[in-house]
């Protein structure tokens, strides 16, 4: 039971702290631009960052798949697919080179 208050008073919340009374009266229903300062700089690095980062997990994860699985074969695996540790060898490689691509990006970024 407490749970379930919990959970609808946060949901009232959240809901409150979203619809203020100049949205609701509001007759407009298109979004509006954000403005050039609305957001610091800091935020909007963080959050290109966060894009790119997530953006290129797949490609990272593939090419780390295959650059693993080649590895396995090159040094005379019979079954490359076989081992749980080399999954997160796979995972953590993917990671640090999206990691690796976002950083460049920023530290790129910066030298502008």
């Amino acid at each position: 039971m407490l749970k379930r208050t919990s959970c609808l008073t946060l949901a009232l919340l959240v809901f409150l702290g979203t619809v203020t009374p100049e949205r609701l009266l509001a007759d407009e229903t298109e979004p509006v631009p954000y403005e050039i300062g609305e957001f610091p700089r800091p935020v909007r690095d963080l959050r290109r960052g966060e894009i790119i980062f997530f953006g290129s997990v797949p490609i990272t994860f593939l090419l780390s798949g295959l650059c693993w699985e080649l590895g396995q074969v090159a040094v005379g695996d019979s079954y490359p697919f076989s081992d749980e540790q080399h999954t997160y060898n796979i995972l953590i490689s993917a990671g640090t080179l999206s990691l690796g691509i976002a950083l460049l990006d920023f530290i790129l970024g910066r030298l502008e």
